[in-house]
């Protein structure tokens, strides 16, 4: 009889919208996706890890961070999450764009 094969953790990935500024100083929304743990969600992690991509890919704080479970439903619908990028906490940016 084979063994069954751990995978590991089970993480999730969750949609995160980061306002802050882009490089010209101008207010801005910059969509992520964001995998972690279900204790690391809890943490709170998934918005340090889509604000640190945000600042390494350009962006400039102050910035807030909401996810899809304390955003507005219309920030949301304007984003193509197909082709937002992957970042994994703890690990950073895994994919620039899904597609």
């Amino acid at each position: 009889m084979a063994k069954k094969k751990k995978t590991g953790p089970n993480k999730r990935t969750f949609r995160c919208v980061v306002a802050c500024y882009n490089a010209a100083g101008v207010p801005d929304l910059v969509a992520y996706r964001v995998k972690c743990l279900s204790m690391e969600f809890v943490h709170g992690d998934h918005y340090m890890a889509a604000q640190e991509q945000a600042e390494n890919d350009g962006y400039d704080t102050p910035a807030v961070v909401f996810d899809d479970k304390d955003g507005p439903d219309w920030m949301f619908a304007a984003f193509n999450w197909f082709e937002a990028p992957l970042v994994e906490v703890g690990v950073g940016l895994v994919e620039e764009t899904a597609g």
